[in-house]
């Protein structure tokens, strides 16, 4: 169990390895000098921080689930819309940027071990999650893989808090192209580029002002 918790903490750092480059960018129609938001579309790598789990029970007691607090920690990687805050330079490079989640996917694992069972053995969490995020906050679905008490189906409800890399780690968000909207563009016209790119919601505010 433990060289499979190692595993997925190495497949997270994978997923972080990849940070945004200048080239991303190109997705935005910046501005110079400006701080402007944009509603974009991005992949983002959270840590989760589960708050409570629900935790089904195959009996016929009429007791079917139980509600407890645990502390196990996850990581996750999301793909979703959220607002780009973005500052640039008068040459129009960019020198501050933040993602907010609006509304994402998330797939990821929650994983724990601790050593304070009755019986002095190991008691570990290693589950696969899928769920979706609003703002900061995480649902999902999870299938237990590690220890489960007595009549415990592996099947679990998890409401957690998500911490996202990009906090961190300045920049370790991806940008995903925009779809065309349905209008009839023409590929080869010269302004294609230009009306593919991500719009600011506003005129934006000038730095240092």
């Amino acid at each position: 169990m433990k060289s499979l918790i190692l595993m997925a903490i190495a497949a997270f750092a994978c997923n972080i390895a990849k940070s945004q480059d200048a080239h991303d960018y190109d997705l935005l129609e910046l501005e110079a000098e400006k701080t402007n938001v944009y509603n974009v579309n991005a992949w983002n790598t959270n840590f989760t921080i589960p708050s409570i789990r629900v935790n089904f029970k195959g009996n016929d007691a009429g007791n079917n689930a139980n509600v407890v607090a645990f502390n196990s920690v996850g990581a996750g990687i999301s793909f979703g819309k959220g607002r780009l805050v973005v500052s640039t330079d008068k040459s129009k490079q960019v020198i501050a940027s933040k993602y907010k989640n609006t509304f994402s996917v998330q797939t990821g694992v929650l994983f724990a071990i601790s050593s304070n069972s009755s019986d002095g053995e190991s008691s570990n969490v290693f589950a696969p999650v899928l769920g979706f995020n609003v703002l900061n906050f995480n649902v999902s679905l999870g299938y237990e893989l590690g220890n489960k008490s007595y009549q415990q189906k592996p099947i679990f409800l998890a409401i957690s808090y998500n911490l996202a890399i990009s906090d961190i780690v300045p920049n370790s968000f991806h940008l995903v192209r925009k779809k065309n909207d349905g209008k009839n563009v023409d590929k080869s016209a010269q302004d294609y580029d230009k009306y593919m790119k991500y719009k600011p919601l506003s005129a934006g505010f000038g730095n240092g002002q």
